[in-house]
Order: C-alpha cells, then structure tokens, then sequence
C-alpha cells in the first residue's frame, strides 16, 4: 500500500493503460500478490475502484487516490 508511481501511466495509483484492451487496468498489491481488480473505460472509475479495494485490504492504513472517497 504504497503511494503512486511517478513514472506510471496514470496519475492514479494502481491504474495504468493496457494497450491490448485499450482500456485502463486495475491492479492492488496484498500480501505479496498482485491482484487485478478489472478493467475501465473511464480513469476516474478506474481510481475509484482501486480505493474501494484499498479501504476493504488496508483499512484505516490505505493510500487513496481520492481521500474523501
């Protein structure tokens, strides 16, 4: 649960562009694993469904895109 890549594709962590779908891709690290949470079409979404997943992993510890979310 660490904070956003400066070099990533997205601004959002956990969100990059997955060039095969065209679409962007979800990703959450938890105990050593990967996890892929989906695919969106909109970023934003994509951002929120990262932190849906981080409030349920990390609890009170999580790293949100959107804190107020």
């Amino acid at each position: 649960n660490s904070n956003s890549h400066k070099d990533g594709s997205s601004q959002y962590k956990g969100v990059s562009w997955y060039p095969p779908t065209q679409r962007w891709r979800v990703t959450i690290k938890y105990q050593g694993r990967q996890k892929y949470l989906g695919y969106f079409d909109d970023k934003i979404e994509a951002a929120l469904a990262y932190d849906v997943a981080a409030r349920e992993l990390f609890g009170v510890f999580a790293k949100f895109n959107f804190p107020t979310s």
